[in-house]
């Protein structure tokens, strides 16, 4: 009948309950799942979330320094590399667009995918800024490619996995020591 009340015939979720639910257990067995095809060789690269701060009193001032990164394991899948471009601009080319990562793994929280958090350290929102970087590991020395997030992630529970999209950031770090440029 419309208008009743079936509120004791349903389940009402609560924190607890998804954090004891089968579904959140299932997320590690999905993750030894995804790192068989990294270790098949499948996903030649690596993404991390890197925080650096700046000596100055305000973010983009004095010299950028890193303070901590977190890789993000197992390795996510690129779900598209053609958002990215060269662009001719006066300088030479530059890398233009976005990319979407999925398959990050479920037991991430939503503040640890934006990079509010890393490895439990909350960003400092006055000096500090973070972002995604990815470093293709296919030959020679890779290149650093520095993405920050573009829009708000999404969880997929069914799938047990985040969605984030990223758009292409400058500057990159340097190839060999992780330098900031």
């Amino acid at each position: 009948m419309a208008g009743s009340d079936d509120n004791g015939c349903f389940t009402k979720p609560t924190e607890a309950m998804i954090k004891n639910s089968l579904g959140s257990k299932m997320i590690r067995q999905v993750d030894r799942a995804r790192d068989l095809i990294v270790r098949l060789g499948l996903r030649t690269y690596a993404v991390k979330i890197v925080h650096t701060g700046w000596s100055g009193p305000y973010r983009g001032s004095g010299q950028e320094y890193v303070m901590r990164e977190m890789d993000i394991l197992p390795t996510p899948k690129i779900a598209s590399l053609n958002g990215l471009n060269e662009s001719l601009t006066a300088v030479g080319l530059d890398e233009v667009g976005s990319l979407q990562l999925t398959e990050i793994s479920g037991r991430f929280s939503e503040a640890e995918v934006t990079g509010v958090l890393v490895n439990g350290t909350p960003l400092d929102t006055k000096g500090e800024q973070a972002y995604y970087e990815v470093s293709y590991l296919r030959s020679g020395t890779p290149i650093r490619r520095r993405f920050s997030v573009s829009s708000v992630p999404s969880y997929d529970p069914e799938e047990f996995q985040w969605t984030v999209r990223l758009e292409r950031a400058r500057e990159d770090r340097e190839a060999l020591t992780g330098d900031p440029q």
